[in-house]
């Protein structure tokens, strides 16, 4: 059943460069003979030589000594693959080896071979699913959405005309040790007696050719990137088959010394000499406006969707009672997880797709058995897990910060101990960017926001990418948690994706409140993230954690107000960028009779280069000024503002806005410091592991490790008790939700606080100064013990409501 003939063609073609001297970077094993006559075995078969070596099966490689030895194992599993893609198949007599498609190396014109490389993949998997439906059976609609993205958004042209492997993967590469290759540095090469690494080193052989064609290489390097893109074997009932098929890391990440995918696709693109496919757009087949999409979400879709259509196959083959492999039905039960996780890289969401529906659960032809369909853990959403479509994002947010964040933390941190920290730092913008192309931009933005937007794309303008960054991906509050999470282990990260407080919370009093004009001029640039903002409502007169004690004036002359007022902790204020300020005082002094007191105060935008207005000096947060950011006190003297530009909603409505603002706002808050308590956790767990005192590692000394473990709990809690408060304010919204939103904001602080400071202690000296981010991380976290409200003020909250629950 092997197209052996063309294995044993593109082998010994390898093999002939092998022995020449040029191309043993890409071993194989010798071709002995070739028998093409079936009838001698019946098929026809060739002979090669027996390799000596050890195989890897499970990409976690959990069995090797180290970090660093796996990391060696990837790196020369990326440095074969990226040797055969600088291979010339005309050179080694492969010229006519299979229809090569795309484009014949870099920006050459595409060849004239009909169907692209991906079209031809694509079809030829749809077919091979398509027969694998048998009797009755219907495909599976995620199977079926999926091919039809697929189809939409095939990139129109690609790199071509490489020899590609058609099936590279870790259990096809021949390793001499059973350890790999070992770290850099620490061995022979064989035979050439220098203590080097070099590409392929340690590489015995490659196997398994039968897919090898000329096509397109990124179709080699997803392919070989699966593992990062499957769920773990425990995460689905139906993964016993996941192993023999197609291994997956045992935990959620790969474990300590495998690379990030992002990595292991550079290293290749080093030694393939080609562009870099993750950060590489494309024209599609089914955008008729000819706008560029990334092409990396299309590769990798293609990759999963040809392991489900082999499984499909599989699964066939298995009802009809001839499959060879005995968990041939349970590998079957895996095509539905892998269209799934599919969708979830293209960005579909998944839940969104209608599941058939059986009348029992006895199966199907398919081999299904849960009443159509296998479970995949992600079609429905049960709990407060992510979403789908909350899970794609959260996989792109999280290589992004692996890429690009946390590099970019001592370059920020050392320019904000400069003398130009109040400038922004270009590796700002260059990372705002970045994320904007990568489609991580506003993802704050709440579900119901383009409902609210009163404004559009400008003439000029790409609308589909302005409509994207203004409108956002639309999630929930309880979708955002998850995100919010993620960026919050970086202090610096949430601006990178206009994320960031006090803009996120101005933007959405602009979106709800704001006239067409008001977010023509202050909206569509925040949301587009040209300009910055603050939010000026705290006075060092008064306690301002009640509202209603504001004593700045807001008085109205004709068609103007009159602004005066001190304020103090207006975060952003120092930030160069910084145009507007939302300010809130009084336009109904104390004591005007018949006037509320939650009726007295208004919100206006003011221009932040009004005349009067006076940034008077930074407040250093614990000695860190946040720079360019900044806490500032702010003076308001006689500033003059328009009724019609600068009033929100109406006088009076100011407290109403305060509060519709501070409810999502102070979740976001809570989000980030789950965040931040997570990655506090896991330096104080590597630090427990590389530290020794008295004779053994921190990690085995019991205290330590009671630490770890409560920090673990504590943490546990206070995000269970955000995602709830997420999850009711989606539910029932703000005043229903607030008992939850108030304890979390209790919960949060508390939590990030404990287990920083358990980190810091667990870190000794180093804790407390800036060579890891605890210490900035501790201020920040403390301070949000006061910021939105001290913790006194949400107790008396959930105390009045548990007050109110017990007389019922």
């Amino acid at each position: 059943a092997r197209a052996v003939e063309r294995e044993h063609a593109v082998q010994s073609a390898l093999g002939a460069l092998q022995r020449g001297g040029a191309g043993g970077d890409v071993p194989v094993p010798t071709m002995l003979a070739l028998c093409e006559d079936p009838s001698v075995v019946g098929t026809p078969f060739y002979l090669m030589s027996f390799v000596q070596g050890h195989v890897f099966t499970k990409p976690g490689l959990d069995a090797l000594p180290s970090p660093a030895h796996r990391r060696a194992v990837y790196d020369a599993m990326a440095d074969t693959l990226g040797a055969l893609h600088r291979i010339d198949p005309e050179r080694i007599g492969l010229g006519s080896f299979g229809s090569s498609g795309g484009r014949s190396g870099r920006g050459s014109r595409p060849r004239s071979t009909g169907a692209s490389w991906s079209e031809r993949q694509l079809e030829r998997w749809a077919r091979q699913y398509s027969m694998s439906l048998i009797g009755n059976a219907t495909p599976e609609p995620v199977v079926t959405a999926l091919i039809e993205w697929l189809r939409a958004n095939r990139p129109v042209a690609e790199p071509g005309g490489k020899l590609v492997h058609g099936d590279f993967r870790l259990d096809n590469i021949v390793f001499e040790s059973p350890v790999g290759p070992g770290p850099a540095g620490t061995g022979k090469d064989k035979g050439k007696g220098k203590d080097k690494p070099s590409p392929g080193r340690g590489v015995l052989a490659v196997l398994d050719w039968e897919l090898s064609t000329l096509g397109s290489p990124y179709g080699d390097v997803a392919y070989c990137c699966m593992p990062y893109h499957l769920p773990p074997p425990s995460s689905s009932s139906q993964s016993a088959g996941a192993p023999a098929a197609y291994p997956a890391f045992a935990g959620s990440i790969p474990p300590a010394g495998v690379p990030t995918e992002a990595e292991f696709v550079q290293r290749w693109c080093v030694a393939s000499g080609l562009p870099n496919p993750q950060t590489r757009t494309e024209r599609v087949a089914g955008d008729p406006r000819g706008a560029k999409k990334p092409v990396w979400p299309f590769y990798v879709a293609l990759s999963l969707f040809r392991g489900a259509a082999i499984l499909a196959g599989v699964r066939a083959r298995a009802a009809m009672g001839n499959a060879s492999a005995a968990n041939a039905r349970e590998a079957g039960g895996l095509v539905e997880t892998l269209a799934a996780r599919a969708l979830v890289v293209a960005g579909v969401p998944v839940g969104s797709i209608p599941r058939p529906v059986s009348s029992g659960a006895s199966g199907d032809a398919n081999g299904n058995t849960n009443g159509g369909g296998a479970d995949v853990g992600l079609t429905f959403v049960r709990g407060m897990e992510p979403s789908e479509r909350a899970a794609s994002l959260l996989v792109k947010l999280r290589a992004f910060m692996s890429d690009h964040v946390y590099p970019a933390e001592p370059i920020l941190e050392a320019h904000a101990a400069s003398d130009r920290r109040w400038e922004v730092h270009p590796k700002v913008e260059e990372l705002k960017a970045l994320a904007k192309a990568a489609g991580l931009w506003n993802l704050w933005l709440p579900r119901d926001s383009g409902r609210l937007l009163k404004i559009a794309p400008r003439p000029g303008e790409d609308e589909s990418e302005a409509d994207a960054w203004m409108r956002g991906p639309g999630l929930t509050n309880l979708e955002y948690a998850h995100l919010a999470g993620c960026m919050g282990a970086s202090v610096w990260a949430s601006e990178f994706f206009n994320c960031s407080a006090p803009d996120t919370g101005n933007m959405e009093v602009l979106l709800r409140y704001g006239t067409k004009e008001q977010q023509e001029r202050w909206l569509r640039p925040l949301l587009l993230g040209t300009i910055r903002s603050c939010f000026a409502m705290t006075e060092p007169a008064v306690a301002s954690s009640d509202a209603t004690n504001v004593t700045s004036s807001i008085v109205r002359r004709g068609d103007s107000y009159v602004i005066n007022g001190r304020k103090w902790w207006t975060s952003g204020a120092c930030d160069p960028r910084c145009e507007l300020a939302i300010f809130m005082g009084k336009t109904t002094p104390d004591g005007t009779p018949g006037v509320p007191k939650h009726r007295q105060q208004t919100m206006v935008l003011v221009p932040m280069r009004t005349k009067g207005v006076t940034v008077v000096r930074p407040l250093p947060v614990f000695g860190y000024d946040d720079a360019p950011h900044g806490h500032a006190e702010t003076t308001f003297e006689d500033v003059v503002v328009s009724v019609k530009d600068a009033e929100l909603l109406g006088e009076g409505r100011g407290f109403e806005i305060a509060q519709g603002r501070l409810g999502p706002g102070r979740l976001h808050h809570c989000m980030r410091l789950i965040g931040m308590g997570e990655r506090a956790l896991t330096l104080a767990a590597r630090r427990a592991e590389a530290r020794v005192a008295f004779g053994q590692p921190l990690s085995r000394n019991a205290s330590v490790l009671q630490t770890l473990g409560r920090a673990r709990v504590t943490l546990d809690g206070a995000r269970l008790a955000t995602l709830d408060a997420a999850r009711r304010l989606d539910a029932e919204g703000n005043k229903a939700a607030k008992g939850a939103i108030a304890a979390c904001k209790v919960a949060a602080p508390a939590a990030a606080i404990a287990v920083i400071d358990a980190a810091i202690q667990i870190h000794g000296a180093l804790g407390v100064c800036d060579d890891t981010p605890l210490a900035r991380m501790f201020a920040g976290a403390r301070t949000l013990r006061l910021a939105d409200g001290p913790d006194e003020v949400h107790l008396e909250t959930i105390a009045k409501l548990e007050v109110r629950r017990s007389r019922m």
